[in-house]
């Protein structure tokens, strides 16, 4: 407040304990004895919130806070603190997120990150009143009017939010970043635990000797060992296992009492199954995800019975991996009415897909319709556009869609739990503890203008867009328009968000419109202007498209294909096969010592189906990773593996996935494919697959129709992007595993531009 006064009009008001006397006009900041004798009092709040109010001569700003406590174990800075938590806990267990809820302490601003602050709140609020514009972080990021006198109108404004959780999650500790986001009056009302707690119990290796069947095995005495180093997946209908979650939930509540709701949730990428619950729960008729959302029902059930009995007035919060399957096997007398189903996780720039907005909206009106609304639930958001250096910086403006969202989910939500990127991956920065936010100012007008929709969803949106193209922009007001109103045009498109040279929402012609607009705008600012560089900066953020349509032309070998033998479906006989290509290592392009995989690729002569054969050498035959028998299970990518990416000029690319055992996942990221099959990014391909196996090897023939990738190609004038990959796990586990592709990427199997190319004459 003394800052941004000073700045407005030259004058620097004083901060004081206790009225001087000095002067006439007095400005108070959160309550005390003096507001007291004034007769001031803090209105009744249901949110957070703020309360300015005005009188003759002096002002109370003011509002509800939630200040979250030291934590009872400070892992970060207390060495002592693992072994007192452990004792506490009575177990061997991770310490992640037993806290409050709070965030992370921010020690640059000596505050939680998620503190609610309501006279923070008031602060910003008047100064918005004074016409002070917080548009972005950083250098030339705020709007401060210049006045010599300041007058408040006398009166009162009383503020609740819409949204009572407003968290904005990122893992650098530097003020000005955190700052920003507070001056947009960011906090959480009630803390939560949100998270994937029940890692914390298969973390340490002793538990596997102690408790043995915590743990999911894919077979006798073989434990699954799980992604991230968690330590293994979780067997969640062990009462052993549930008995010490629900411990672990009564402790973190009676440690931290403020806490409204915790999860008992999975770590990350545990979708493999222990043999003896997929028999249980994967029957006839019932696909993966949904057995798996049943065996996690039933686990929550367990969970929120006992959690009941310690603490009746907590909540247990759904966590399904997938995100996507309700539980199939409720019994709907027996819904504990302490579970609350959170709202589903989503990135919100792509609901601007009008399929995937209404299949959110689908899905939360049938959780609403199956559990009822017990109580106002979290949503997860990824705000990750520009996530990595190597993101595609495309102008991401959606405030139309964005603002229809938050209106229709406020029946349900509480608000959101946001990850954006640091700078570290976002712009490679090299100090992690201060480091800023990735892409700040690129992100900041979605990022502004969200903020503003918690508070009120209902905003004229009009009006807050002209406003800030007229105080961001100055001279250049009329072209920032046009530039933002044609972003907005672009990523609204009903087209795949994977661009490639002939597909996709963005079009070579529109980065051109990008830089006319932008150079547009910056002839109308004077160079040493705030207008000015504020244009520029965006100017350079977006920079990299300039090179992505030279980019995304393939560099990786032209494959010229035969004709398939005639048959009408395969049958493991590869002797009709001409031309044989040997899979190099993936990431570094060396050949492959032993385990070799050939490959071969033909085209049927009506052009109906793509024929793929592979030998795939094994010396571990007997030790082949399999837990997947059933269509589009996700655990198949945690087994041995053959995959094969194909784009097209006419489409976006296609995914097929089969195991050793035959089993299929197919996807697609084209529009045009995703709207029409049920189920987002899942393709019905009707690929058809024969496996044989062998003491050395396994052969494999897939047979792909092709009717789903347009019409032009593959030729040499239109020739199709293929990549064939194999992922050998074997004896080696998920960390060990090795990758071969024909089209070495040197990085993940997804680098488009390095896949190969075919064409057939």
């Amino acid at each position: 407040l003394q800052d941004h006064l000073k700045k407005i009009s030259g004058a620097q008001l004083e901060i004081v304990n206790a009225p001087t006397g000095k002067f006439a006009n007095r400005i108070f900041v959160g309550e005390s004895e003096f507001t007291t004798k004034l007769g001031y009092k803090l209105p009744g709040f249901n949110n957070s919130g703020y309360d300015i109010l005005v009188a003759k001569d002096y002002a109370v700003l003011n509002g509800p806070s939630t200040i979250y406590p030291p934590l009872k174990f400070d892992f970060r800075r207390n060495r002592k603190a693992l072994a007192e938590y452990q004792q506490f806990v009575g177990g061997k267990y991770g310490t992640h997120c037993f806290d409050h809820g709070g965030g992370r302490f921010r020690s640059s601003l000596g505050i939680y990150a998620n503190d609610d602050i309501g006279p923070f709140h008031a602060v910003s609020a008047l100064l918005e009143g004074l016409g002070v514009r917080f548009y972005a972080p950083y250098e030339d990021g705020t709007v401060i009017p210049e006045a010599k006198d300041i007058v408040l109108k006398e009166g009162r404004i009383t503020k609740e939010a819409a949204y009572g959780r407003r968290e904005w999650y990122s893992s650098g500790d530097e003020a000005d970043g955190n700052l920003w986001l507070k001056r947009m009056k960011c906090g959480v009302r009630t803390g939560i635990v949100y998270n994937h707690t029940t890692r914390n119990f298969v973390v340490d290796p002793v538990n596997k000797k102690l408790h043995p069947d915590w743990y999911s095995q894919d077979r006798p005495g073989h434990f699954i060992e799980g992604a991230m180093k968690q330590g293994g997946i979780p067997r969640y209908v062990d009462p052993g296992f549930q008995k010490a979650c629900a411990d672990w939930l009564d402790k973190l509540f009676t440690a931290y009492p403020a806490l409204g709701a915790v999860t008992a949730g999975s770590p990350d990428g545990a979708h493999v199954w222990d043999y003896r619950d997929q028999k249980v729960y994967c029957t006839a008729g019932v696909s993966q995800r949904q057995a798996q959302a049943n065996l996690l029902w039933d686990f929550h059930v367990a969970i929120a019975e006992k959690l009941k009995k310690t603490h009746p007035d907590k909540k247990l919060i759904w966590f399904d991996p997938y995100n996507m399957n309700l539980p199939s096997n409720v019994d709907p007398e027996r819904i504990p009415d302490n579970i609350i189903f959170p709202c589903k996780a989503h990135s919100p720039s792509g609901l601007v897909l009008d399929y995937r907005y209404k299949e959110l909206l689908a899905f939360q009106a049938a959780t609403a319709k199956k559990f009822g609304v017990k109580a106002k639930a979290p949503t997860w958001e990824w705000w990750l556009d520009y996530r990595e250096t190597y993101s595609p910086r495309y102008p991401v403006f959606f405030p139309k869609r964005l603002q229809e969202y938050r209106k229709a989910m406020l029946p349900y939500s509480d608000g959101c739990f946001m990850e954006i990127p640091g700078a570290v991956h976002s712009e490679g920065a090299k100090n992690v503890t201060t480091q800023r936010l990735g892409c700040a100012k690129l992100s900041a007008p979605m990022m502004y203008i969200n903020n503003k929709l918690f508070w009120d969803p209902g905003l004229d949106m009009k009006a807050l867009l002209d406003e800030y193209y007229k105080l961001y922009f100055g001279p250049a007001e009329k072209e920032m328009r046009a530039f933002f109103e044609f972003a907005e045009q672009v990523w609204c498109r009903q087209e795949s968000r994977s661009v490639t040279e002939n597909s996709g929402f963005l079009k070579e012609k529109d980065v051109e419109k990008y830089f006319e607009l932008l150079a547009a705008a910056k002839a109308k600012c004077p160079r040493d202007s705030a207008y000015f560089r504020r244009v520029e900066y965006l100017e350079k953020g977006y920079a990299p498209l300039k090179k992505l349509f030279s980019s995304l032309k393939r560099q990786g070998p032209l494959f010229r294909i035969n004709t398939a033998p005639a048959k009408k479906a395969p049958d493991g006989d590869l002797s009709g096969y001409q031309i044989w290509h040997t899979m190099r290592v993936n990431f570094t392009g060396e050949a492959v010592a032993k385990n070799r995989t050939d490959a071969s690729i033909m085209l049927s002569k009506d052009r109906k189906s793509l024929w793929i054969a592979l030998r795939c050498y094994e010396t571990k035959m007997d030790k082949l990773a399999v837990s997947c028998r059933k269509h589009d299970d996700m655990g198949i990518f945690g087994d041995d593996l053959i995959e094969v990416y194909i784009d097209t000029p006419e489409r976006s690319y296609f995914k097929i996935a089969v195991n050793p055992e035959g089993a299929v996942f197919d996807a697609s990221t084209d529009i045009s494919i995703i709207t029409r099959d049920t189920l987002p990014n899942l393709w019905e391909s009707g690929t058809k697959v024969c496996v044989k196996k062998y003491a050395d090897r396994w052969e494999m023939e897939l047979m792909i129709p092709t009717a789903d990738f347009g019409k032009l190609g593959p030729t040499r004038q239109y020739p199709w992007g293929i990549n064939v990959c194999r992922t050998r796990i074997a004896d080696l586990g998920y960390r060990g595993q090795q990758c071969f592709s024909i089209a070495p990427t040197g990085g993940g199997y997804l680098l488009q531009k390095r896949w190969g190319q075919i064409w057939h004459r």
